[in-house]
């Protein structure tokens, strides 16, 4: 992500445990983020079943790069 936004990329990101409003995205970015109620908890690791990340349906973010 930090990487694409310097380098003047359209980027698309999934924001899971993280917190997607903390990141600005320069116009450039697409933000796919986690529908669960424990979004940004920020662990490295979730216990929960399914997992945040695992909530962001893959066809969302396949039509994103698509378009």
């Amino acid at each position: 992500m930090h990487l694409g936004l310097g380098l003047k990329k359209k980027t698309v990101v999934m924001f899971g445990p993280t917190s997607s409003s903390e990141i600005y995205s320069y116009g450039r970015m697409i933000k796919a983020v986690s529908p669960i109620t424990c979004q940004c908890c920020y662990k490295r690791e979730c216990l929960k079943n399914p997992s945040c990340m695992d909530l962001i349906p893959v066809k969302k973010v396949f039509d994103v790069i698509l378009d």
